[in-house]
């Protein structure tokens, strides 16, 4: 049976006219299962058990050969990318990547950068043969750079391939005004599905702070969220706070209350005291308390309750949630991940032409 959560994602998706195989992309990409995923997009748009059982069969058998072929291990690669999200023109910006393959083969990593116009100005690659994990450093100069670039690091090995996209600002220290090179990475607009660009843009005209904990910062035309530490607020019992000093951050916890308990007392207080139900999220575990926070954004329709979740990946779930159910178009600006938030735009391009009558439901 298919999750109700994510059937009512792919419900609303195919209302506003997306493709299934968008909706399948989508959900993918925030980590669904794929069995979830197929399920519920079985469910909604329907699908020939005929051809499920072919493909299931041929899959079967390309996975049977590879398996022999590869001595029984399946190849399986992850790509994590630490990169420097501003740095000072003339100094060397370091892209640091971590690369793990399941067994060993060998693995290509291609690394470039572009910068407003989408011309290529930096490109290095390397290619090793390993199992395990591995770091490969990539120095970039920025002695000529100004403004922002966008970075895509592809890892790879025969069929199999791991992208990943990052944004690098290089900030001009002779004088205040950005250069040519400077763009607003939102205002790429458009959707695979076929939307007109640019309904949706991010200024940093309405760059504000989500909370009392942040600092936001307009840099190159890019909104930048900060947080302070040691902050009563912020849905962390740091030291120095007690459930005296700081009963939003420091809530006690009754023995006797389960964890779905609290979850249900949040989500009844969403409506009438957001900030009850905050802390009661806040008692609980990260991994729930993450959760707990989506559930109070989607009710309350809040936005900067989804600025408390500690998990990048769901604070971009919860955003885009605000956008599903309650068209709050303009809080894709608060995603950190560069994709996750053209996703997010993408998502509110169509519901804003599905508004206009430029999308027809399929």
């Amino acid at each position: 049976m298919a999750d109700p959560r994510i059937l009512r994602y792919v419900q609303s998706l195919k209302q506003r006219g997306a493709k299934k195989s968008d909706v399948k992309e989508y959900l993918r990409r925030y980590g669904y299962s794929s069995s979830d995923v197929n399920s519920a997009i079985n469910s909604v748009y329907g699908g020939s058990t005929k051809i499920v059982i072919l493909f299931l069969l041929l899959a079967a058998a390309i996975g049977i050969i590879f398996l022999l072929y590869n001595g029984g291990e399946e190849l399986v690669i992850t790509l994590v990318v630490d990169s420097p999200a501003e740095v000072l023109s003339g100094s060397s910006a370091v892209i640091s990547t971590t690369v793990t393959s399941s067994v060993r083969a060998l693995i290509n990593i291609d690394v470039s950068l572009r910068d407003g116009s989408g011309s290529i100005v930096f490109s290095d690659s390397s290619q090793k043969s390993f199992s395990g994990s591995a770091t490969k450093k990539f120095g970039v100069s920025t002695k000529d750079f100004r403004g922002e670039y966008s970075g895509t690091i592809i890892v790879s090995s025969g069929d199999i391939s791991v992208r990943k996209n990052f944004v690098l600002y290089v900030k001009d220290i002779s004088n205040n005004k950005p250069s040519s090179a400077s763009k607003n990475v939102s205002d790429s607009g458009g959707f695979v599905s076929g939307i007109p660009k640019d309904p949706v843009k991010i200024s940093c005209g309405s760059c504000v702070a989500p909370n009392s904990c942040s600092v936001a910062s307009c840099i190159y035309g890019k909104c930048v969220i900060t947080y302070s530490g040691n902050c009563c607020g912020n849905l962390q019992c740091e030291p120095g706070e007690t459930t005296k000093s700081c009963p939003q951050d420091c809530v006690f916890k009754d023995a006797s209350r389960t964890d779905d308990d609290i979850l249900a007392d949040a989500k009844q207080f969403a409506k009438s005291n957001v900030e009850r139900s905050k802390s009661l999220c806040a008692s609980l575990s990260d991994s729930k308390k993450n959760s707990c926070l989506i559930e109070v954004a989607r009710i309350s329709a809040r936005e900067d309750v989804c600025s408390f979740i500690s998990s990048d990946n769901e604070q971009s779930t919860c955003y885009i949630t605000l956008v599903l159910d309650h068209e709050k178009i303009d809080v894709c600006k608060y995603i950190k991940s560069v994709d996750e938030r053209d996703q997010c735009i993408n998502l509110a391009n169509l519901i804003i032409a599905q508004k206009n009558n430029n999308v027809s439901p399929s």
